[in-house]
């Protein structure tokens, strides 16, 4: 995806938490998305991009309370499903075994 350009950490911070900027290339359906919970977290996707948002519960500093915060499906995809490769990682991390050969 060259040359694209998505709002810049500074502008989308200006909107608020839940402000998201697309841009989608069309020949290989390909979406990058940035979106702004903390900070700025940048996607690349074939799958969805921002065309259906769902809404996830941040704590609010200033009300100290849960607040509801628009997000695209893109991250919230990536949020149910990332503790599988950790899980994996772990899994091969204790059950490691040396491989030794002898030429």
């Amino acid at each position: 995806m060259g040359k694209c350009e998505l709002k810049s950490e500074k502008e989308i911070r200006k909107q608020g938490r839940g402000a998201s900027d697309e841009r989608v290339e069309r020949t290989h359906n390909i979406s990058a998305v940035r979106w702004f919970d903390n900070r700025a977290v940048a996607m690349l996707s074939t799958l969805t991009g921002c065309e259906t948002v769902v809404s996830a519960k941040r704590w609010d500093k200033t009300t100290k309370q849960q607040k509801d915060v628009t997000m695209p499906s893109v991250i919230g995809d990536y949020n149910r499903n990332m503790g599988g490769i950790d899980l994996l990682d772990s899994y091969l991390a204790k059950y490691r075994y040396k491989m030794r050969s002898r030429r």
